[in-house]
C-alpha cells in the first residue's frame, strides 16, 4: 500500500527539511521549495520503497540523503546550489531518474550497490559530475557538463557505464 504526501507550500530550514521514516510512500513535492542555509539535508530518506519527485530544493549541503535505503525511486527534482545533489550512502537497489542537478561541488554520489542513474542533468560542479564508489550500478544516459574536475569517478569495479554524454570537464571519466 503506497501512500501519497504531497507539499503544499515551501519549507524553510536551517537543518534537515524533511525526514521520511516511513515505507512505501510518494513525496510529492508538487513544484514547491524545499530552501536551506547550507548544511543538513533537503530531503533524508532512510526507509525503503519511497518515491521522492517534483521538488526544488536548495541550499542544503545534501540535497537529498538516503541513508541505508532500498528500493526507492528519486526522480523529476530540480536540485541547485547544495554541496551535493543526490548521496546514496549504503543504499542499494534505487533508481535516480530524470533529475537537474546544478551548481554545488558533488552532482550524485553513490556509496551503494545495484542502483541506476538514468537520464540526470548535471552542470556546474566543482569537483564530480558522479561519483561510483560502490560495485554493480548502472549509469545511462546522463548529460554531465561544466564540471571542474571529473565528469564521472569510479572507485570500484563491475559498473555499467553506457550513453553519457560529458563535456567541459578536466577528465571525462576517471577511474581511481
Amino acid at each position: 500500500c503506497i501512500r501519497d504526501s504531497t507539499l503544499t507550500d515551501n519549507v524553510t530550514s536551517s537543518a534537515d527539511g524533511i525526514v521520511v521514516e516511513r515505507d512505501d510512500i510518494v513525496v510529492d513535492g508538487a513544484g514547491h521549495i524545499v530552501q536551506g542555509t547550507g548544511s543538513g539535508a533537503g530531503i533524508t530518506l532512510s526507509s525503503d520503497n519511497v518515491t521522492i519527485r517534483n521538488t526544488n530544493i536548495q541550499g542544503f549541503w545534501n540535497g537529498i540523503y538516503l541513508n541505508s535505503a532500498e528500493w526507492n525511486a528519486v526522480s523529476a527534482n530540480n536540485l541547485t546550489n547544495n554541496g551535493c545533489g543526490i548521496e546514496l550512502d549504503e543504499s542499494s537497489n534505487n533508481i535516480i531518474i530524470g533529475n537537474n542537478i546544478t551548481a554545488g561541488a558533488y552532482g550524485i554520489e553513490l556509496y551503494g550497490s545495484f542502483n541506476t542513474v538514468k537520464n540526470n542533468n548535471i552542470s556546474f560542479h566543482s569537483t564530480t559530475g558522479i561519483g561510483v564508489h560502490g560495485s554493480n550500478n548502472t549509469l545511462i544516459d546522463n548529460t554531465v557538463t561544466n564540471i571542474l574536475e571529473t565528469g564521472i569517478f569510479l572507485d570500484a569495479n563491475n559498473n555499467t557505464i553506457c550513453k553519457n554524454n560529458v563535456s567541459s570537464a578536466w577528465a571525462g571519466i576517471y577511474v581511481g
